[in-house]
Order: C-alpha cells, then sequence, then structure tokens
C-alpha cells in the first residue's frame, strides 16, 4: 500500500514531488505518479522510498520488478533507522512470493519485533502453511495484543485464533499424522 499523503504543514521541497504523486494517484494516473514518486527520491526524500519500491512491487505506473522493489524496500528500511515496518513487511511478503521461506520469516520477525501486527498475522499464516500449528498459535497471541495492525489484520487474526482454538478443543476432529 501507498503511504499516506503528507500534510501541507509538513511538506519539504523534495516531499512536494510525492505530495503532487498523491494527487495523481487519486486521478488515476500511476504513470504520472510513478515518474513523481521518483523525482521524490532522486530529490532527497527519503519517506517517497517505501512508495517508489510499492510502484515496482506491483507495477503501478512502470513494470513489476521484484530487484527495485526489494532494492527500494530496503533503502526505505535502512533511511527510516530501521523502523519502517510497511517496508519490512513487504520484504518479507516478496521473499514468501519467491518461495525464500527462511528469509521471509527472517523479515517478519524484524516487523513483529517493531510491533507490526499484520506481519505477526502473515507469519502465523506462513507456519500454518508448513502445519506448524504451534508456532502459529504463539505468533497470533502475540498479534492480538499489538498496536499496530489494520482493523482487517485484526479481523483476521481473531478469526484465525477462533478457528484454531475451536479445531483444538472439537472432539470430532480428525486426527492428523502425528496424532496416530
Amino acid at each position: 500500500m501507498v503511504s499516506r499523503k503528507p500534510e501541507i504543514g509538513e511538506v519539504k521541497p523534495a516531499s512536494l514531488w510525492q505530495f503532487r504523486a498523491h494527487d495523481k494517484l487519486e486521478e488515476g494516473d500511476e504513470k504520472a505518479a510513478f515518474r513523481l514518486f521518483l523525482k521524490a527520491v532522486t530529490e532527497g526524500d527519503e519517506g517517497a522510498q517505501h512508495n517508489l519500491a510499492f510502484c515496482y512491487d506491483i507495477g503501478m505506473g512502470t513494470r513489476k520488478s521484484f530487484s527495485k522493489a526489494m532494492y527500494w524496500y530496503k533503502r526505505s528500511w535502512r533511511s527510516s533507522g530501521y523502523r519502517d515496518t510497511g517496508s519490512c513487511n513487504n520484504i518479507a511478503i516478496l521473499y514468501k512470493e519467491k518461495d525464500r521461506r527462511d528469509r521471509a520469516i527472517y523479515w517478519f520477525k524484524l516487523a513483529i519485533e517493531r510491533g507490526d501486527g499484520d506481519s505477526a498475522l502473515e507469519l502465523a499464516k506462513l507456519y500454518l502453511e508448513s502445519s506448524n500449528r504451534k508456532k502459529a498459535l504463539e505468533v497470533l497471541q502475540k498479534a492480538v495484543h499489538m498496536t499496530r495492525v489494520t482493523e482487517d489484520g485484526r479481523e483476521e487474526t481473531v478469526a484465525l485464533l477462533e478457528t484454531l482454538s475451536k479445531q483444538r478443543t472439537s472432539p470430532n476432529r480428525e486426527l492428523s499424522r502425528r496424532d496416530k
């Protein structure tokens, strides 16, 4: 997701390009928005790095490029003082999409250490894909108490926890290979 549009009072000269890019997105002109995010980055707006990465990530206004998205997400991560959990989470997702499970777990955990509940949800789903229910439950129980989570993420976390809890306590559940 593209980060929020900066407020007028917080706009630095380099950020004007990012401000204009958000306007272009609202108008539906993704190519112009991409060019303006790129201009913002070249003019020194570190906050635009995440948005530029996102453009490359999904192919918004430009060709989709894993390597360019990864490069700009990592630049955003470093320039934020290792606090930009949005970039951290997106790096993990890119690795997950490339079947680099070990790298995805590493980046999800970095975001979780900084309180990102959406990353915790994604990590739990990754654990469930590999049938590691115990780790998934541990991560979901932490995610429920995190404050940095989207409303959708919180709802999905709670629903997944409820589903896993019902499966755990259901007397009629099928035996898994581990139970046999």
